[in-house]
Parts: C-alpha cells; sequence; structure tokens
C-alpha cells in the first residue's frame, strides 16, 4: 500500500504568505437509515488508528447510500495529484454533495454520519481541557463532556466540524484507490474502505480491516484485489522535518501567484560558494498550525517552480 517516495537531500528554504479561491461542485444521489453499530474497538489501536477507522467506517456507508460521494471520489482520485489516485481530505472538505437534506458540504455530510454512528473523534493535543465539565471553546470548534464520557474526554459538538477537526490534526489525511480507479464504475459499484493501521508493515501485515456499509470486514493486504478499493492513510508526501548536517549557504527568493486552482510558487538562488544542490524541498503551513510539513521534493535543481493546489479558499499560507 506504501511506496518511499523521497531520500535526503539538499534543501532551500523560504516562506511567503498568499490569499487564495477554491471552487465547488454538486451531484445527485439519495441516503439511507442506520441504526448504531457497536462501539469502536480499541485493541492494538493508536489514537491515529482510532480517527482513521472511523474515518473508512463513515466512508463506507457515504459511498454506499451517496452517489454523488463516489463520483467526487472518483473524479479527485483521477487528477493523481502526487502520481498516484490520491486525494487530501482538506482539499475536498468543503466540496458540495447533492443529498437527501439538499446541497451539503462534504464536512457536512460525513459528519452527519458520525452523528448518526454515535462517533467523534476524541480530541487531543494543545488548548483542549480534559478535567473540566459543561464545555469549552477550542480550535475548530465547541466540545462538550457528556454522560457517555463520563471520565471528562471532549467531544466535538458540531458533526459538521468533525472533518475539520481531523485535517487540523492530520494535515496530510488522505482517500486513495490504490488500484482499479479508472474502471469504477460509480453508478453501480460500491467499494469497501479500508485504512492503513500504523504498525502496518508490508512484509509482515497479511490483513487489514475494512468495513462494508459500516459493517467490519477482514480486507487481504497481499494481493491485489479485483475491484477498486478506498484507503484512508497519511499522504506520503508527508516528510519529517530532518536537520541536514551541512545544509547549502544559499539564499532564496521566493515570488507566488494565484492559478487557476492554487498557487504558482517559483524561486531564484544565490549560491556564492556555489554548493551542490541536488533539488529543492518544499515547506507548507497555514497560518494557524504550529509548524512546517514537507509537502513536495523536486530533483531536478534547475526547475525552480511548484504549483500547489492543495488549498483552501481564502486561507493564509506560508
Amino acid at each position: 500500500m506504501r511506496k518511499n517516495k523521497f531520500n535526503l537531500l539538499s534543501i532551500v528554504f523560504a516562506t511567503l504568505v498568499v490569499i487564495l479561491f477554491s471552487y465547488s461542485c454538486s451531484k445527485d444521489d439519495s441516503t439511507q437509515s442506520l441504526e448504531k453499530l457497536e462501539v469502536r474497538s480499541s485493541i492494538n489501536l493508536t489514537h491515529q488508528d482510532v480517527d482513521f477507522r472511523d474515518l473508512a467506517r463513515v466512508l463506507s456507508i457515504g459511498v454506499k447510500e451517496n452517489l454523488s460521494l463516489r463520483t467526487l471520489i472518483k473524479r479527485e482520485a483521477l487528477f493523481k495529484y502526487d502520481g498516484d489516485y490520491d486525494i487530501l481530505l482538506n482539499k475536498i472538505k468543503n466540496e458540495q454533495l447533492s443529498t437527501n437534506s439538499g446541497q451539503q458540504t462534504v464536512s457536512a455530510y460525513l459528519g452527519s454520519i458520525y452523528s448518526r454512528l454515535g462517533l467523534s473523534p476524541i480530541l487531543h493535543g494543545e488548548g483542549v481541557d480534559t478535567t473540566g465539565v459543561g464545555s469549552v471553546s477550542v480550535f475548530p470548534t465547541i466540545i462538550i463532556y457528556t454522560p457517555s464520557y463520563p471520565n471528562g474526554i471532549p467531544q466535538i459538538s458540531n458533526p459538521s466540524d468533525i472533518i475539520l477537526y481531523l485535517v487540523s490534526v492530520y494535515p496530510d489525511i488522505q482517500i486513495s484507490i490504490p488500484v482499479h480507479a479508472n474502471d469504477w464504475d460509480v453508478s453501480t459499484y460500491i467499494p469497501i474502505c479500508t485504512y492503513v493501521p500504523e504498525d502496518y508493515n508490508e512484509p509482515t501485515t497479511l490483513t487489514v480491516e475494512g468495513f462494508d456499509n459500516g459493517i467490519s470486514v477482514t480486507v487481504d493486504a497481499v494481493n491485489e484485489p479485483n475491484d477498486p478499493v478506498v484507503v484512508v492513510s497519511n499522504s506520503e508526501r508527508r516528510l519529517q522535518q530532518v536537520s541536514l548536517v551541512n545544509p547549502p549557504d544559499v539564499s532564496i527568493q521566493l515570488t507566488a501567484s494565484q492559478s487557476a486552482f492554487g498557487i504558482n510558487l517559483s524561486w531564484t538562488v544565490t549560491n556564492p560558494n556555489s554548493d551542490e544542490i541536488i533539488g529543492y524541498r518544499i515547506y507548507k503551513k497555514s497560518l494557524i498550525s504550529n509548524s512546517f510539513v514537507a509537502v513536495a521534493d523536486n530533483m531536478d535543481k534547475d526547475n525552480k517552480t511548484y504549483n500547489d493546489i492543495v488549498v483552501n479558499p481564502n486561507e493564509n499560507y506560508a
């Protein structure tokens, strides 16, 4: 399911704040009722595993009942942003879907399924008070303490904010279709939805858990499936920031311009000592994030451009 795409390389780095705009789309479909199912299992699951597992379960219901969501996932995956059939959840969270409740964003629609299942991510990180009783305001929403969480574990009070929370905690959480994306007939085929657990190891992991309309199933992790499967995982573009032992002694001038789908970056490099440059690593963060995340490697030292299409409307980036 995973490929190692990046090697350590020399970096040049700069920041620039820009503002951008994006777009939305809509399709047609219907919904169905669903009883609340079993509470999530916590056996051998990390915090991230629980969040990714819940999202895979929610998606399995969404793709079952909503053609609009299936169409959106296939359409966005076929863009092959990083060479694979991947979609950053952050990129599609505000896209419009047609549902029985009318036009809804992806965030609102998936949040409604979380609510129907009685699921809510357990908030963690800075600014979350897990000791009080009542409610408190933190990014991105109000959290509440309820009788179903007697130990004071907070829930997100507005289901529409659940996806916003997930992409704030996991900036590179993605939905992918590893195989048969082009062959997927969204009008007839309902895919299994699964997730990549943190302990996934390609040589040794034989099966992973998946979901069929919210019901847990076992997915073969070794042999290629005959039909498309929707997978929740962290994008392989995500790189930990690594300190270089001897970074090149260069300076960079970065400029940006708005494109049809995002931001075009270009830069010039001043290299007075003629240090060796293998390529460029591009880091990015929104102004509400605490740290930069590497989003791309450019292995052509003569190519000093990058088009970033994973952006949100009216949001500032560095």
